[in-house]
């Protein structure tokens, strides 16, 4: 995968300064092309680990969140495919949705894995194919790749969005031959959950059964974005299963 130019001279995930348990740190998905002022997604969350091995973080439900959406707030979903990654799109805010979500970035992987919560049970994993992470401040920044993998709770893995990642090569968001890598990139990242690797199965850390710390407050969105607009009742939190959209 090439580099987007905004993430030039980033430093990358994996390496000191590290964050402390419990700080707020800021993780944005852009577009490769982004530029200043173009709308983004950025999730503020609480550090849980972070280390050589990669980044765990928290993102409660009910947190202040900022996501591109259609200039009259609908998502882009919402749109027939053919229109997907070309329609115009402006910066929203809304609260994040469900129980919670804990991520977990591996250092140098092309993927992150977040775990869901429904009803206090563990409700599976999803695993976010997207650019290596990098770092600017308290902020930690990545590219999604479209394509991503549900896991289940007993490890059963599915594709999702395989017609968006297509569509995506068609309007100019990808090459195919990215594409390609793309779909490596799940190919590689179910394997490793067949195979128990770490943060899945019994061959990593006991993620499924964590819970955050009772005194975390909800924290805040960065300082220096324009919060937007204040959230609206029907954006409140409600219960998000893995395969639905998260952002």
């Amino acid at each position: 995968m090439v580099t987007a130019p905004w993430a030039q001279g980033l430093r990358p995930a994996g390496a000191a300064p590290y964050w402390s348990p419990g700080e707020t740190v800021w993780w944005h998905y852009r577009r490769r092309d982004w530029q200043p002022g173009d709308p983004q997604t950025v999730h503020p969350m609480r550090v849980v680990r972070d280390d050589p091995g990669g980044l765990v973080a928290w993102l409660a439900g009910g947190t202040p969140i900022l996501c591109p959406t259609l200039p009259d707030g609908s998502s882009t979903r919402s749109l027939p495919l053919a229109r997907m990654f070309t329609a115009p799109r402006v910066q929203s805010r809304m609260l994040w949705k469900g129980e919670g979500t804990l991520r977990i970035a591996p250092t140098g992987r092309s993927w992150s894995a977040w775990l869901f919560w429904a009803r206090g049970a563990f409700d599976g994993w999803y695993v976010n194919l997207e650019a290596p992470h990098r770092r600017l401040g308290h902020h930690t920044l990545s590219t999604d790749h479209v394509l991503d993998v549900v896991v289940d709770p007993d490890g059963r893995c599915r594709l999702k969005d395989e017609h968006e990642l297509s569509a995506s090569v068609d309007q100019g968001r990808h090459t195919a031959a990215e594409a390609d890598d793309i779909r490596q990139e799940a190919v590689r990242a179910i394997a490793a959950v067949a195979a128990g690797e770490p943060p899945f199965g019994s061959g990593g850390e006991p993620w499924r059964s964590w819970r955050p710390d009772p005194g975390w407050t909800t924290p805040g969105l960065p300082p220096e974005l324009a919060p937007g607009p204040a959230p609206t009742p029907r954006s409140a939190p409600r219960t998000l299963r893995p395969e639905e959209s998260r952002y």
